[in-house]
């Protein structure tokens, strides 16, 4: 797995494989002619506008772990990489569950001609985004833990209590379970929307 994270002449921050492209003298041509990229002209760029680290653009990532609860309908993806000056970054993702690695499972070459971009690219989103940056050596588990605060998106199943602990499982490329972690979790309704709100403690 290699995923490039780019930006679109729409100013959307996207992931998609780096297949999609070829490297001419550093610069990344789409082979999808669906795909069009912002012109930086070498500038750095903002990726989104709550995402304050613009050294995350043109990171290629390499390796994830799926953080999945069984109290949950979504999952979190930790994503490792190396950004364009050589450190070693992450980025954390909310998605559906098993979207990501349907994501990874699509054929390269097919891609090529696909022209609905949300089929073969994730782009990032208010929705999807919890947070990225320098790894600075902590270890997947100590990243979930500095990414839960921003998890209040989680979408659990139906017939909780309020309040309850639940085990949030890892697991690696091979769909291996590598490590475990349970949380007390805290459900929480707002306004006339009835929107379910989650903090993990």
């Amino acid at each position: 797995m290699q995923l490039l994270l780019l930006v679109d002449n729409n100013d959307r921050a996207f992931l998609s494989d780096i297949n999609l492209y070829k490297n001419e003298q550093g610069k990344f041509i789409p082979r999808n002619q669906c795909i069009k990229l912002k012109d930086t002209q070498g500038r750095e760029i903002s990726l989104l506008s709550h995402i304050d680290n613009s050294d995350l653009y043109g990171a290629i990532f390499t390796k994830f772990t799926v953080v999945s609860s069984s109290r949950f309908i979504n999952e979190t993806v930790i994503l490792r990489g190396t950004n364009k000056h050589g450190q070693d970054v992450f980025l954390g993702l909310l998605l559906d569950k098993y979207e990501f690695r349907s994501f990874l499972d699509k054929e390269d070459e097919l891609c090529l001609f696909i022209s609905d971009l949300d089929e073969i690219c994730i782009f990032l989103n208010n929705n999807n985004y919890l947070g990225s940056g320098l790894i600075n050596e902590r270890s997947d588990k100590q990243l979930f833990i500095d990414l839960k605060n921003n998890m209040v998106k989680l979408k659990p199943k139906m017939n909780h209590k309020e309040k309850f602990c639940t085990s949030f499982r890892f697991f690696n490329k091979d769909n291996i379970m590598v490590n475990s972690i349970i949380i007390p979790v805290e459900l929480s309704n707002i306004g006339a929307t009835n929107t379910t709100t989650v903090t993990l403690k």
